[in-house]
C-alpha cells in the first residue's frame, strides 16, 4: 500500500465533493482509506469518515464505503475499465485542509479534485 497526501488550502474550496480520478486509462483503482481533514491541527477528525461514495466501478464485492470505513485493511476496488472515478461526499461547509489516500501500489496513477479543482501533491 502507498501513501500519499494533498493540500487543498490553496484551492480555496469547501466541500462538497471530493474526486479521485485515474490518470491512466483502463487501470483499477484500490482504494484502501481515504481521509480528509478539515484543519492542519494533528488531532483534527476525519470528516470523510462513514460519509456516502461512490465508484465509477466496483470489482468483485467490493463496496466504495469500504475506502471511508476507518480501516485501511479494508479496500474499495474498481474494474480495470476506462478511466475509473472515486468520490465522496462531504458537507457543503466543511473546508479542506489536507486529503491522505492510502492506496493500493497498482492505483499510483491518480488526481484528487475538489469540487473539480485538481489540488498538489505534498
Amino acid at each position: 500500500m502507498t501513501t500519499s497526501a494533498w493540500k487543498a488550502a490553496g484551492c480555496e474550496k469547501q466541500g462538497p465533493r471530493v474526486t479521485i480520478q485515474s490518470t491512466v486509462e483502463d487501470a483499477a483503482l484500490l482504494m484502501c482509506e481515504v481521509e480528509i481533514f478539515g484543519s492542519t491541527d494533528s488531532s483534527a477528525s476525519n470528516i470523510a469518515l462513514e460519509q456516502p461514495a461512490t465508484m465509477t466501478s466496483t470489482a468483485g464485492v467490493s463496496s466504495p464505503g469500504l475506502a471511508v470505513d476507518g480501516d485501511a485493511s479494508t479496500c474499495a476496488r474498481s474494474l480495470a475499465s476506462g478511466v475509473q472515478v472515486f468520490e465522496v461526499l462531504l458537507s457543503a461547509s466543511d473546508a479542506i485542509d489536507r486529503i491522505v489516500v492510502h492506496a493500493g501500489v497498482e492505483s499510483s496513477a491518480f488526481s484528487v479534485l475538489v469540487d473539480g479543482v485538481e489540488v498538489g501533491r505534498t
